[in-house]
């Protein structure tokens, strides 16, 4: 179900891959003669998928806007980021958040209000 035989009996995908959960496949490809009768011959192909890391992260909206109360560890909300790369982990940071007022978890996106915010 991960390969198909093309019109000119060419090898392709039937699906996306993931290189990281299967790096690697091995086919028994067997060839007949249409001769009186017929013979055959199987041969083991290995195929091998390199891993790369070709997508960059996207958020799923292109802006966030949250409104948030002045109190220490206040829930300000969560950004989202999905990787198009299979298995690959999304990690959030800030930045332009010198006075620290602000934290994100490093794993959900998730923000909130970490110093008492400037009047």
């Amino acid at each position: 179900d991960v390969f198909a035989l093309g019109s000119n009996n060419e090898l392709t995908l039937a699906k996306p891959i993931c290189a990281r959960e299967h790096p690697s496949y091995s086919l028994l490809v067997t060839a007949t003669d249409n001769g009186l009768h017929s013979l055959s011959t199987t041969t083991l192909v290995s195929i091998a998928f390199s891993v790369s890391n070709s997508n960059s992260p996207s958020f799923t909206q292109s802006s966030y806007s949250f409104t948030a109360q002045n109190i220490i560890n206040y829930y300000v909300g969560t950004a989202v980021a999905m990787d198009a790369d299979c298995s690959e982990t999304i990690i959030y940071s800030l930045t332009n958040n010198n006075l620290f007022e602000f934290a994100i978890n490093p794993v959900s996106g998730a923000i909130i209000v970490a110093s008492s915010l400037a009047s």
